[in-house]
C-alpha cells in the first residue's frame, strides 16, 4: 500500500534540529561568558525548538489526514466540544485537518497529541515516557519564557509553570518571605536543551520508523 509522503515532514524537521546545534555551537564560544548574550541564545533556543516540533506535529498530521481521513473525522466528533463535534462531522477535509491541527497542545501533559495520533497513526507520538516528559518540560519551560520574562513568582507555593516541570532542572530559587521566584538559569537551561535536542532527534527517529519503514498505520481501523 502506498502511503504520502511522510518523508518530507521528517527530513524538513530533522534538518532543523541540526541547524539548531550547528549553529549554537558555533556561537556558543563567543557568548559563554556573557551571562546576558547566553540568556539571548538559551532563551531563543527553546523559543524556537518548541515551535519547530509544533510545526512538524501538525506537518504530520496534516500530511497522512488524506488517507486516514475516517478515522481522523471519527476522533474529533468524539472529542471537543459540541460545536466542534458537529463541525467535524459534516466539514471538508481541509477544514478537518484545521480543526486537528488546532487541536494539538503540549497542554494537560499533551493529551491531545497523543489522542490525535493514537486515532490517526495508531500509536503514540512519544517513544518513551522518558521523551515525552522532557518534551513536556521544554514546552513549560518555552512558555514561561513567553509568558512569564523568564521568572515566575508565586506566593507562599511554587508557580503554575514550576510547579508542572517533571525532571527538568533549569532554575535557580530565590526567597523573599511568601514569595517563592523561580528563574530559568541560562547555564541551567543550555544543558537541558542540549539533552533535549538529543531527545527530539531519538522521538523523529522513531516516528521515522513508525511511519515510513512500516506502513501497518495505513491499515489501522
Amino acid at each position: 500500500m502506498t502511503g504520502p509522503p511522510m518523508t518530507t515532514a521528517l527530513d524538513g524537521y530533522n534538518s532543523r534540529l541540526r541547524e539548531m546545534a550547528e549553529y549554537n555551537t558555533a556561537v556558543l564560544p563567543y557568548i559563554a561568558e556573557r551571562r546576558a548574550g547566553l540568556r539571548v541564545l538559551v532563551e531563543a533556543s527553546i523559543v524556537l525548538s518548541v515551535a519547530y516540533l509544533d510545526d512538524f506535529l501538525k506537518a504530520l498530521v496534516g500530511t497522512a489526514a488524506p488517507h486516514r481521513e475516517k478515522a481522523l473525522r471519527r476522533y474529533l466528533t468524539k472529542n471537543g466540544s459540541d460545536e466542534a463535534k458537529r463541525q467535524a462531522r459534516t466539514c471538508d477535509l481541509l477544514t478537518l485537518v484545521k480543526i486537528a491541527k488546532s487541536r494539538l497542545s503540549f497542554q494537560k501533559g499533551g493529551a491531545s497529541i497523543d489522542g490525535i495520533f493514537r486515532a490517526e497513526f495508531g500509536f503514540s507520538p512519544w517513544p518513551s515516557e522518558e521523551v515525552r516528559d522532557v518534551i513536556l518540560d521544554l514546552s513549560l519551560v518555552r512558555n514561561m519564557i513567553i509568558h512569564a520574562g523568564s521568572a515566575e513568582v508565586g506566593v507562599g507555593d511554587v508557580g503554575q509553570y514550576a510547579r508542572q516541570i517533571r525532571s527538568a532542572d533549569v532554575f535557580t530559587v530565590s526567597r523573599y518571605d511568601e514569595l517563592v521566584i523561580h528563574r530559568v538559569d541560562p547555564f541551567k537551561a543550555l544543558k537541558f536543551h542540549h539533552a533535549a535536542l538529543t531527545v527530539l532527534v531519538t522521538q523523529v527517529d522513531y516516528l521515522r520508523k513508525q511511519l515510513v519503514e512500516s506502513n501497518e498505520w495505513l491499515k489501522a481501523p
